[in-house]
């Protein structure tokens, strides 16, 4: 309650900032919506269960059953949101702005911060400080009616970064990106101690992007090519100092096509462990020196999805995914255990698929959306020594949703 109150005053002083200096205009932006769920399992999941990943494993107790196997349900408005647009007077011949976006998905009812940041903008050239969405996740996503956008198949991220935009040709239909990206919250790599973005801290270097977008006559393709770089342990197990390393990287490919009534969107991905983009991927030890220091080979894998989607009023959508564990380039040093994998550090999963029909209306700012989500995932009953797994089995999950959102 005292962050709530804090935001409200903070936005308070800035509306009365705006109104004694007519240069600056804030605008106000978001939505109220509820959301309700049922499911026939229990998943890997985040916000209550309104961001959806993947069904959990079997477990079994000395009865046989499977704990996992729990029919559960749901209903919530904790991801309500709030932005708030601040546009100033030119800096430097630039068209200066800030953002500032929060909702109340957390824990205890709390403002999140999804996006804070200060924006220059001239004719051909943006740069961008603060926290947004990443590049592979933000220009182009699925239109799902569940906030988890695609995830696990579509990147999830949104962290600090400085970001720089050029645009390109008579009228600017080549836009080059590059970013000096820094892990915080919602885009943190796997590791020893889990989720966390003291990996990249420690090393010292941020994650950088490079990505190159042509967008004409509803027509959209981007490439890019995501670099990063990780210190996992600074001590070993007696305490002493180690320089540990592992490098990665992934690309991405994603076109897209709008007219009228129609629109189909396609992402894919190849990586080595793509676990900040909340992508089921990791890396492990591929060999242990004498001095008691690791080497790490981090896990390759492939992601995709397609979203078709038709209508005004009414609109019908359908979104299929797919992502596979492709294994590392080396043999793993004892991978049932030194082997960090995102989400539940499920080392056995050897690849996960997903259908979503759905359809909403719209009447104005109401919309109204039914969206049923089939996920499934093979484990394996054994990791090999490369992290690929084998003698697989599938579980699936079947989860149907309701939403109602007001939006202004």
């Amino acid at each position: 309650m005292k962050r709530f109150l804090l935001l409200a005053l903070c936005c308070v002083s800035v509306l009365s900032l705006s109104a004694a200096d007519k240069k600056a205009e804030v605008s106000l932006y978001g939505f109220v919506t509820n959301q309700m769920y049922w499911q026939n399992r229990q998943n890997f999941q985040a916000n209550d269960g309104l961001l959806n990943f993947f069904p959990k494993d079997v477990a079994h107790n000395d009865k046989d059953e499977d704990l996992n196997d729990q029919f559960n349900m749901s209903m919530m408005a904790i991801n309500s949101r709030l932005g708030v647009i601040l546009n100033g007077p030119q800096i430097l011949g630039a068209n200066a702005s800030a953002l500032v976006e929060a909702d109340f998905s957390s824990a205890g009812m709390l403002f999140f911060l999804r996006q804070g940041y200060i924006k220059f903008e001239w004719d051909r050239n943006i740069v961008l400080f603060g926290q947004t969405g990443h590049p592979m996740c933000t220009d182009m996503m699925p239109g799902t009616i569940n906030i988890a956008v695609g995830s696990p198949f579509n990147p999830l991220n949104r962290s600090p970064m400085l970001r720089y935009d050029h645009r390109f040709g008579e009228n600017k239909y080549l836009t080059l990106t590059g970013a000096a990206i820094y892990q915080y919250v919602s885009g943190k790599s796997t590791g020893p101690e889990g989720m966390s973005n003291i990996y990249q801290r420690n090393c010292g270097v941020p994650e950088l992007w490079a990505g190159l977008n042509y967008t004409k006559k509803g027509f959209t393709v981007e490439g890019g090519f995501d670099w990063e770089y990780l210190k996992p342990r600074t001590t070993d197990s007696q305490g002493h100092k180690v320089d540990e390393h592992v490098t990665c990287w992934s690309a991405m490919l994603q076109v897209g096509y709008n007219k009228g009534r129609f629109n189909v969107r396609a992402k894919t991905l190849y990586g080595y462990n793509m676990s900040h983009l909340n992508l089921a991927s990791g890396y492990g030890v591929s060999a242990i020196n004498s001095d008691g220091s690791y080497e790490y080979a981090p896990l390759k894998a492939t992601s995709s999805w397609v979203f078709v989607q038709y209508g005004r009023q009414w609109k019908v959508g359908l979104l299929g995914g797919f992502m596979k564990n492709l294994g590392a380039d080396k043999d793993l040093v004892n991978p049932s255990e030194l082997l960090w994998v995102y989400s539940g550090n499920e080392r056995n999963i050897d690849l996960i698929y997903r259908v979503c029909p759905q359809i909403e209306f719209f009447a104005g700012n109401f919309s109204f959306g039914l969206e049923y989500e089939m996920t499934a995932v093979d484990y394996g009953n054994t990791i090999n020594s490369n992290g690929t797994v084998s003698d697989t089995y599938n579980v699936r999950n079947n989860r149907l949703m309701l939403v109602t959102k007001y939006s202004f």
